[in-house]
């Protein structure tokens, strides 16, 4: 189906059809009610006032506008998420009263600068439970993050014959790590849709390496991080040269910072590092279990419906079946809170723009908070 075809169908959808009611039997978690009802837009939400959806909501200054007089509903947060205000206020606040260098200079400015920074790199370590905040290395992002390894660690360890391994589906990554040890293989674990999402703890995990992104957590764009032990760091050469990760200079040789600061050359990404402790901050007043307990309420949702969802017409209804991969949140805890789907002969592209066009109601009733 062209894209204007799709649009088209839009146009010309029977006002006798635009809404159309879903209902759903009530269970022991509550009931759930779906409906489309206009024709223009991103989307528009009702929620109960005691869901987490609803009571956060209102952090987010980009979730305050309207398209077409409709709210907006943002489902991209698998490419980005979207910001809280404590989050922007922070960047604003350090560009706005102490933007300064870090680790270089004795002024007012630069300490409280340097002091923020490290205080948000500790933030993370506390954040996925580290055992020393010198663990964390500050990356652009998760990408440099696992460059970083492959060529400070990978290059010196890695031979002819051995094999990387990527995966992208949630997986018991203790029994991996014991497996691992035993034949005495490295593990890096990409978290970037699981720190968001859930409680980590890497000393639990017991992974080598684990590398998350900053954008994908309610925090700013241009810094991520990685998380391994202290003496794993200290045996690893530096990734780039300059700035603060050379400790002395000699005739013929030179020496290295300790990490972090061996991986950090040149001037890093402080206001964005700062946000990232800010949002952490902002996660953890929700609570990391309660997050993860909606948001996986709400793909179970996403099940449920997967059969029945959309409907586009071009003179005549059709009812095209969406389908979601991957096994239900009912059959397996083991699975993160996000959703692949297609939508049965017609393209990606299309879908997309249907539903940026479409206002689709969705009506979410819960007994409690979750």
């Amino acid at each position: 189906m062209a894209t204007a075809a799709a649009a088209a169908a839009l146009r010309y959808f029977p006002s006798s059809l635009r809404t159309r009611d879903y209902p759903v039997p009530n269970t022991n978690t509550g009931s759930v009610t779906v409906s489309s009802r206009r024709r223009h837009c991103a989307a528009a939400v009702a929620a109960p006032s005691s869901s987490l959806g609803h009571l956060t909501r209102a952090d987010f200054p980009i979730l305050h506008q309207e398209l077409d007089g409709n709210k907006l509903i943002y489902f991209d947060n698998g490419a980005t998420s979207q910001k809280p205000s404590s989050v922007i206020k922070t960047l604003d606040e350090y560009y706005r009263s102490y933007n300064s260098n870090v680790h270089r200079g004795i002024h007012a400015l630069s300490a409280k600068a340097t002091d923020a920074y490290e205080r948000a790199r500790i933030k993370v370590a506390n954040f996925v439970n580290a055992a020393d905040s010198r663990e964390i290395v500050f990356t652009r992002n998760a990408t440099e993050a696992i460059n970083l390894v492959a060529y400070s660690w990978g290059l010196s360890n890695l031979n002819q014959g051995d094999e990387v391994n990527l995966c992208c589906s949630m997986l018991p990554i203790e029994e991996i790590v014991t497996w691992s040890n035993k034949v005495g293989a490295k593990v890096l674990v990409d978290a970037c849709q699981s720190v968001p999402h859930m409680a980590v703890d890497v000393q639990k995990l017991g992974a080598d390496f684990l590398v998350a992104s900053s954008h994908k957590m309610c925090g700013p764009t241009g810094v991520g991080f990685l998380h391994s032990k202290f003496e794993t760091l200290s045996s690893m050469e530096p990734f780039l040269g300059g700035g603060e990760m050379i400790a002395d200079v000699f005739q013929d040789r030179s020496t290295y910072a300790e990490p972090p600061s061996r991986f950090e050359a040149g001037t890093p990404a402080i206001g964005e590092a700062i946000g990232l402790g800010a949002a952490m901050d902002y996660l953890s007043h929700i609570g990391m279990e309660q997050i993860h307990e909606y948001e996986s309420f709400s793909l179970l949702f996403i099940y449920m419906y997967r059969k029945s969802w959309l409907h586009i017409s071009m003179k005549t209804l059709f009812l095209f079946q969406m389908y979601a991969y991957g096994p239900s949140p009912s059959q397996t805890g083991h699975r993160a809170p996000l959703c692949s789907f297609n939508v049965e002969n017609v393209h990606p592209t299309d879908i997309a723009e249907i539903l940026d066009l479409q206002a689709e109601i969705l009506t979410i009733r819960k007994p409690a908070v979750l």
